[in-house]
């Protein structure tokens, strides 16, 4: 199993990241409904994780649930559950993540991801706390606190505005990276020496040319990208001194060949290629998401690599 991510603390002195932090630990101490914002690996989660824990129902279940890993088909039986025979692969009863978080608090990533015919049921949860299960007649109900995350701006996509309100009542925007460079070199000694443990090594001391490098960078990915590069190098390099030469950073963009290349043109292949790798990078490795994005199947995506190598 990898080093999780998820499992890290949210780690940084900038006075951006702090003003995230006291917003959302002022917002733990109410009942109130939040709404996480912030690019794709800024620590969405943890910041979620962190408000349950700080408040009244911390001894109760967080459960999670991201709302662009599941089709919409299936999206409502995990979260509303279903009963035996509701369709055709529904072998037996499912309770559901509702069910699991009551008393505690529901976490839903990428809701902008949701289906319209999904977003109503949940906004009749809200209002009501009642739900039903996918093929029962039955009215349950259910106490949770909903934190919800978003990388898109909710508002004029196609998402309900009264159920944007109701989750919206205290937002919370978590920096990107490249706002919080001063925060790279805790950060990335802290990602060092979880990462030394895991793998059962001497953790590596990043030198300052490398710091410089990682500074540098305008960090795409954010977090997340921080620390798989991280791990990069410490796998498949040997020593406890970190240089930049181990960082598989980009190289420097060449403006004026870049000017100078602008009016050429290219293979389509190799546009496509690009338009994928950049949707792939925003979406932080999630092909699903990364194919809505580009609105085409992700099966589309899983081929690419084979068309790429014919062309």
């Amino acid at each position: 199993m990898g080093c999780n991510i998820t499992d890290f603390n949210i780690i940084g002195q900038s006075s951006a990241l702090l003003d995230a932090l006291a917003r959302g630990d002022r917002a733990a101490k109410s009942g109130a409904r939040v709404l996480v914002t912030g690019e794709t690996g800024t620590g969405k989660e943890m910041l979620a994780r962190r408000i349950h824990a700080g408040g009244a129902r911390a001894a109760k279940p967080f459960v999670a649930l991201n709302g662009a890993s599941l089709s919409p088909e299936l999206m409502e039986s995990e979260l509303f559950g279903h009963v035996k025979g509701a369709f055709t692969t529904a072998l037996r009863d499912h309770g559901g993540l509702v069910a699991q978080a009551d008393g505690g608090t529901l976490f839903l990533d990428e809701i902008a991801e949701i289906a319209p015919a999904l977003q109503a049921k949940l906004l009749r949860f809200i209002e009501t706390g009642e739900y039903r299960r996918v093929g029962d007649a039955m009215l349950r109900r259910a106490d949770v606190r909903l934190i919800s995350a978003t990388h898109r701006d909710l508002r004029g996509h196609d998402f309900r505005d009264d159920l944007y309100y109701r989750l919206a009542v205290v937002t919370i925007a978590m920096p990107p990276l490249r706002l919080r460079t001063d925060d790279i070199p805790l950060l990335a000694e802290y990602f060092l020496n979880r990462i030394a443990q895991h793998e059962k090594r001497n953790p590596m001391r990043p030198d300052d040319a490398a710091l410089a490098a990682l500074q540098r960078y305008s960090w795409p990915g954010n977090i997340r990208e921080l620390h798989n590069m991280l791990y990069h190098a410490v796998v498949m390099n040997d020593g406890v001194v970190l240089t930049a030469q181990m960082l598989a950073l980009p190289a420097p963009v060449d403006s004026m060949s870049l000017m100078r290349d602008a009016a050429k043109p290219q293979p389509l292949w190799v546009v496509e290629q690009a338009a994928i790798d950049a949707a792939i990078r925003y979406c932080g490795g999630n092909i699903p998401h990364a194919a809505r994005l580009l609105e085409v199947s992700p099966s589309t995506l899983y081929r690419r690599p084979k068309t790429r190598a014919q062309a």
